[in-house]
């Protein structure tokens, strides 16, 4: 397996000047510094992260949970890029989305790995038997709807990969032994009448808001004549 890599941008005039950050991919590689960018108020949650993995009593298998939209993803890219010393066998992302069954988890996770399946052997067992005692660490990104198939993966990997670790994010957790849960915590979101720019940027919500609505629309800003339905819209998201 190879370390991390490093990502160039060629500019110049007549081309494009701004793009996404770039995201793990499925292998060891550039992960974003970034991708936190915009989110302060997601940094306690990076510092619980990072400590439930890597701290002095860490557990190697952590699920990052809450609603959809909250961030997930996000904490656990940014906690997985900082693994990314050069040192071990990197850092592997496995979208979990796309899957839509669950006897899949244990070969879509192989794939990105690059394990070949063995004839007549399960692949868990294929798999678990590959990583053996490398160490690295896997992002298994939205679990919620597969969460008896990752468990049974995060079982095997706990038991039969003594330095391999395992970071997930899920709706709920996923019941395995010697899981550690980080609930990430609600947003904040503006009170009924507080429609000025100034204290409605304080809001996480309405950052968050204004982040990605940059995003499609570039010059978007929280002003005057957007604030009110900005505070409106983050109200109202946060009832529903």
């Amino acid at each position: 397996m190879g370390g991390a890599e490093r990502v160039f941008q060629v500019t110049g005039p007549g081309l494009a000047g701004g793009f996404r950050p770039v995201a793990l991919a499925g292998r060891p590689g550039a992960a974003p510094q970034s991708a936190l960018a915009g989110h302060q108020f997601r940094e306690p949650g990076r510092r619980a992260g990072r400590a439930a993995l890597f701290g002095g009593r860490g557990s190697r298998l952590v699920t990052i949970a809450g609603p959809g939209g909250i961030g997930k993803s996000r904490l656990a890219l940014q906690v997985a890029a900082e693994a990314l010393d050069g040192a071990g066998d990197g850092v592997w992302l496995v979208e979990l989305a796309p899957v839509a069954e669950p006897e899949l988890v244990a070969r879509t996770v192989a794939a990105v790995l690059q394990v070949r399946e063995e004839p007549g052997r399960p692949m868990l067992d294929t798999l678990a038997g590959a990583v053996g005692d490398r160490s690295l660490l896997v992002v298994l990104d939205n679990a919620e709807h597969v969460l008896g198939a990752a468990a049974k993966l995060a079982d095997a990997v706990m038991r039969s990969c003594p330095r391999a670790c395992l970071l997930v994010t899920s709706r709920e957790p996923l019941g395995a032994g010697g899981e550690h849960v980080f609930r990430v915590p609600p947003m904040a979101v503006p009170p009924a009448g507080l429609a000025a720019p100034g204290p409605l940027a304080a809001f996480e919500s309405v950052q968050l808001f204004t982040e990605r609505a940059a995003m499609p629309r570039q010059g978007f800003a929280l002003d005057d004549a957007s604030a009110p339905a900005v505070a409106e819209v983050n109200r109202g998201s946060s009832t529903s």
